[in-house]
């Protein structure tokens, strides 16, 4: 009688074990694939979980952005480079120098006027573009001051962060490029600027990226990488200067 009773439990118990298997295998493999789709993008392919060096894919406008995990935020880990809001309509393209200094409505340009330029560093846009509030893809923001703080603060402070935010080696900057090693995984690249004259500087020596925290009526916070050190500067610069722009997810 004892032997029947455990003949009759033993089913019972590897049913409820194949199930737990079974939720715990699917359940897994529904974390591994982690797609999160909203309009013209999605993200797929994260390595790591939520945590720092975790990377993935997102697709917008036609281009697909690598993103990279850092501390608390997902941020894109290319420049931007579409030339549409996210409602759709155009974002002006200006080339002529006093086009680009007069102008006060939203405008990009390539370093130089020149597209390969634009397919290597990304788009430099004015902030004016980033005043719109939809240069952005949805579900995604172009980070406030406070972020990039945030972010230079998690690296361990400005002083060292821009070597652990710039790609290594001296493909996209000058000769030396100190103390970049990326393990961040942001890969900044030295994609230089329009100034607020319309004038483009500093190619391959400097990175500037927008914020999207004004500082006055004429002027807008920004952050610069450069080629000679590791530091991460803040600085304030005329609206009407093209920089780069990155973005984080919401």
């Amino acid at each position: 009688m004892e032997l029947r009773h455990k003949r009759l439990i033993m089913p019972g118990l590897l049913k409820t074990a194949l199930l737990l298997f079974l939720t715990v295998l699917i359940t897994g493999c529904s974390a591994l694939n982690n797609t999160d789709q909203h309009a013209e993008y999605q993200i797929y392919g994260k390595s790591n979980g939520d945590y720092d060096g975790s990377t993935g894919k997102m697709d917008y406008q036609g281009y697909t952005y690598k993103v990279v995990r850092i501390g608390a935020l997902w941020w894109m880990a290319e420049n931007l480079r579409c030339t549409k809001y996210n409602d759709g309509s155009a974002i002006q393209e200006v080339t002529d120098n006093s086009a680009w200094k007069s102008s006060s409505i939203g405008a990009l340009c390539d370093y130089g006027n020149n597209p390969a330029n634009g397919n290597v560093y990304g788009k430099l846009y004015n902030w004016h573009s980033v005043k719109t509030g939809k240069l952005h893809p949805p579900g995604w923001h172009i980070p406030g001051d406070k972020e990039w703080t945030a972010l230079t603060d998690h690296l361990k402070g400005i002083s060292v962060a821009g070597g652990k935010l710039k790609e290594t080696g001296i493909e996209h900057w000058e000769a030396m490029n100190v103390g970049a090693t990326n393990e961040s995984g942001f890969t900044a690249l030295g994609g230089g600027n329009r100034n607020e004259t319309g004038a483009f500087d500093f190619i391959r020596k400097y990175s500037y990226f927008w914020s999207a925290s004004e500082k006055d009526d004429n002027s807008a916070w920004a952050r610069k990488l450069g080629y000679y050190g590791t530091e991460v500067l803040r600085y304030n610069y005329s609206r009407n200067c093209g920089f780069s722009v990155r973005c984080v997810r919401n």
